[in-house]
């Protein structure tokens, strides 16, 4: 495919191979996502060409509107053509890591009801091919909690207080994705 650049800006509106609707209502279908900000590369008087009026007409979708089939041949299609590129579709992209444990994890004690606790603290991890469901929380090799995963849209991070009894213990966070793949946090000991 031709794409036309301006600079390190792309200014056409997708391909036959990747058409950019199907990027925006993939996007906008993804459970979790309210609101997407797209790039304006190409504004044209012709709507057909006109990246800003493609991305609104593809913004009229509803959420669940594509089925689970229709977002993996989505997925398809946006993967040959990073494969094209040498896995790289955009200038900007991160390579890809796969499912990460949780970031900045931290550990400090606290009063829960006049007794001793811990608070645990942590950053969302990296998604995988596959989204983040929730996060576990270990203590001493036993779950005590489930926390469910939603976008880390501030700077305040997932939180979770255990109420136990005496003791040292050692704090192990999960993150758990669709596939039930699991990455495990380094152990926090108290």
């Amino acid at each position: 495919d031709q794409v036309k650049r301006n600079g390190p800006v792309v200014s056409s509106v997708g391909s036959e191979r990747m058409p950019s609707r199907e990027l925006v209502e993939y996007t906008l279908t993804t459970p979790g996502v309210d609101i997407a900000i797209m790039g304006i590369g190409a504004i044209s008087a012709e709507s057909r060409d006109c990246q800003l009026i493609q991305n609104i007409s593809a913004a009229q979708i509803g959420y669940g509107a594509l089925s689970a089939n229709d977002r993996r041949n989505i997925e398809k299609k946006a993967g040959r053509m990073g494969r094209d590129k040498n896995g790289l579709t955009n200038q900007f992209q991160q390579e890809e890591i796969g499912l990460t444990a949780v970031t900045n994890p931290q550990l400090k004690p606290t009063t829960v009801e006049g007794r001793g606790g811990i608070e645990l603290t942590w950053d969302t991890a990296i998604a995988g091919d596959e989204p983040i469901q929730h996060y576990n929380v270990l203590r001493d090799g036993e779950k005590v909690a489930t926390i469910p995963h939603v976008p880390q849209t501030t700077t305040d991070p997932f939180r979770h207080v255990d109420a136990r009894t005496g003791g040292a213990a050692s704090y192990v966070i999960e993150t758990v994705d669709a596939s039930g793949s699991i990455v495990t946090s380094g152990a926090l000991n108290s």
